[in-house]
């Protein structure tokens, strides 16, 4: 029996008793999605959570919902008795842009559904729907519970302040807001109509210098009039070089000599002169950079150009010298910076010791798996290149961990040599967990989007119960939990999530398709497809890739023409067996086109064989390096290829023990040199 409570016309789940629709745990050896063929002939039981009734009132109140009459979708719900699938359609009446909900609505459900998701972008609907006419004492008490999220709630939040008592912080709140917030002109002009006298001349230039910072040209420029003559021609001079002007020599000339240093200037001048391939002058900046970065993870985007550059043309002193100069401190930057130093030190100067202390800095600084791993793996090689046997092996053992990533199946390699390994044994999890899990209530949303058909709106939800997963257990029943609904591609983003925590979930993150009898190795279109679109058939990219292997429409059609079959831009992702069959195919022909290297034709189904067939003239071919084909990977020079070449490699190694059922050799240096 399920009890729950009514408030103010909002659910509040009060008890959940008994197994609604049994246990969502899978052997998930078994599992299937349905686009492939299953293994069994299981039927599926039906959840029946609602009524006959119910389920037809929401099927027709979620279709109003899709053709966005939300008045009819209102109605609809309202007449169900279960309440718990309204909530979901008010939830996307709320977030809807332009929603006609008013301040007390949005404010009222946001207050009652702590834990659902979106709540970021109910925050923001909430402030947009604040009118004038809402008391001070609301509009403070509002923010003091819920921070502003919005240029208009900063702002509705000073202009309350500053009718209170305490003036001069509501003043130095309108200045704050001033500076680090982006106005749209109507915006600009209403507010400055209003607050104009509380602005210093430093508000605006150092509002001007942040839009700077951010690339908001457009904005800057509305700030000119605002600043005075010598800021003025600063700011003209940093977009010129922004927008590679054809006055940019001019206007740069036109800077004033107290300002030619300023940082922002600097780092404008650096980036024209790398993207116009002046890389020699580049690096006279690089050399001589300011003494405040102000964006440090900026420069370092630069910096490394020069860097990869350098080493590429064998100027390896050089090439260490700017890299270990970055100036980085904490993230993503600094972890690249400290390991390009390292790897630089080490491959190309024979400087061991110096790499070491790179490599261990990456690990210590680090908290995601790959990372980690990448550290502690090349902080191995540098102590083995010291013929520092034991540091060597404890090293290799550390990275090892992490065996769901590049790295760590490469020390892993190293570890176990030709003894076969298996896969840890999967996570059970207790019965405490799977009650708890069953109980919530964001569960039963799911399970009921799931049988009324709704299902393009079950992904937040389980994102969201995916971010309160506090447990490798939780991790591992959620995963289980997306597989019974038939959504991998849900189980890759839920395995993901865990992986980055270090709790790998093998089975459960990498599902097995059917695919085409004539392709490339199963494991290698598996773990391409993984990578691509995290097994999700209708995702589409930015760039129009379409589907399961994100097969661009004019690729497609290409290979549709080379199989002698029908092209269809629709059946790209209407039908997961025919994207399948058009994505292997084109890996299949880059494979031969790459004399069946693995690095290559990974690299070419990202980046495209034209730049792959420049870095194979300009790097070598992988094979040339043998053992140190690692090497050629880490010199590709796109983050993005490099990431991905290594992405599908670690999947390609958990494929192989899912398509061989047990355990099996691990062989990523074999695949870097095939």
């Amino acid at each position: 029996m399920r009890t729950v409570l009514l408030r103010s016309g909002f659910l509040t789940h009060a008890l959940l008793c008994g197994a609604v629709a049994g246990v969502f745990l899978l052997t998930l050896a078994s599992f299937t999605p349905s686009f492939a063929k299953p293994e069994d002939d299981r039927e599926e039981v039906a959840l029946g959570l609602l009524s006959t009734a119910d389920l037809g009132t929401y099927t027709r109140a979620f279709a109003e919902a899709k053709k966005k009459r939300w008045k009819k979708a209102l109605v609809l719900s309202a007449l169900a008795r279960n309440p718990i699938p309204a909530e979901v359609i008010h939830w996307l009446y709320y977030t809807r842009p332009g929603t006609a909900a008013s301040f007390d609505e949005i404010a009222t459900f946001l207050r009652q559904h702590p834990d659902w998701p979106n709540q970021r972008l109910l925050r923001l609907r909430t402030e947009e729907a604040m009118t004038g006419g809402l008391a001070d004492e609301i509009v403070l008490a509002w923010f003091a519970d819920y921070p502003p999220v919005t240029t208009r709630g900063h702002v509705l939040l000073g202009e309350a302040m500053l009718r209170g008592e305490d003036h001069d912080a509501a003043e130095a709140y309108l200045r704050k807001t001033w500076i680090e917030r982006n106005f749209t002109r109507h915006e600009e002009r209403r507010f400055l109509a209003k607050h104009r006298k509380l602005l210093e001349k430093t508000d605006h230039e150092q509002r001007t210098d942040r839009l700077l910072w951010d690339g908001r040209h457009w904005e800057a420029r509305r700030m000119l009039y605002r600043i005075d003559p010598d800021q003025r021609n600063l700011a003209i001079a940093r977009i010129s070089l922004m927008k590679r002007s054809w006055a940019v020599d001019k206007d740069v000339q036109r800077v004033p000599k107290h300002l030619t240093a300023h940082p922002g200037l600097m780092y404008e001048r650096l980036r024209w002169r790398r993207r116009k391939g002046k890389i020699e002058s580049a690096r006279e900046i690089l050399e001589h950079p300011p003494a405040e970065l102000v964006r440090p993870e900026r420069w370092w985007d630069e910096r490394v150009v020069v860097v990869r550059r350098l080493f590429r043309d064998g100027y390896y002193s050089e090439a260490y010298r700017l890299a270990s100069e970055h100036g980085q401190t904490e993230g993503e930057s600094f972890a690249e910076a400290e390991w390009l130093s390292g790897w630089i030190a080490l491959r190309f100067l024979n400087d061991n010791q110096v790499a070491f202390t790179h490599f261990t800095n990456i690990y210590r600084a680090s908290r995601y798996p790959i990372s980690r791993a990448r550290g502690a793996y090349w902080a191995a090689r540098a102590a083995q290149a010291m013929d520092a046997r034991s540091t060597q092996n404890r090293w290799f053992r550390i990275a090892s961990q992490y065996l769901t990533t590049y790295y760590g199946q490469l020390a892993a390699e190293h570890v176990s040599g030709q003894r076969p390994i298996a896969l840890p044994q999967q996570i059970a999890p207790s019965q405490a967990t799977v009650k708890a899990l069953e109980a919530n209530p964001l569960t039963e949303v799911v399970r009921l989007l799931q049988e009324i058909g709704a299902k393009e709106h079950i992904r937040p939800f389980v994102l969201q119960l995916a971010k309160q997963a506090d447990s490798k257990e939780a991790y591992a029943w959620l995963a289980d939990f997306t597989l019974s609904l038939d959504r991998p591609d849900l189980a890759v983003k839920v395995t993901k999530r865990a992986q980055r925590q270090n709790i790998p979930l093998f089975v459960r993150g990498y599902p097995i398709l059917n695919l085409p009898n004539d392709g490339p190795e199963p494991a290698l279109v598996l773990a391409v497809t993984r990578q691509e679109s995290a097994m999700d058939k209708s995702a589409v990219s930015s760039a129009g890739a379409r589907g399961l292997m994100q097969v661009l429409p004019r690729t497609a059609r290409s290979v549709s023409r080379s199989l002698r079959i029908r092209y269809s831009r629709k059946k790209l992702l209407s039908d997961p067996d025919y994207n399948l069959r058009i994505g292997s195919a084109y890996l299949n022909g880059l494979l031969a086109e790459f004399d069946g290297s693995y690095v290559l034709a990974l690299a070419a189904y990202n980046a495209g064989p034209t730049r792959v067939r420049r870095w194979v003239r300009e790097i070598g071919h992988p094979r040339e390096l043998g053992a140190d084909a690692i090497d050629w990977v880490e010199s590709i020079p796109i983050y993005e290829t490099r990431n991905y070449v290594q992405r599908i490699l670690e999947n390609l190694q958990i494929y192989r023990v899912r398509t061989s059922g047990g355990k099996f050799v691990l062989q990523p240096s074999n695949d870097l040199q095939r």
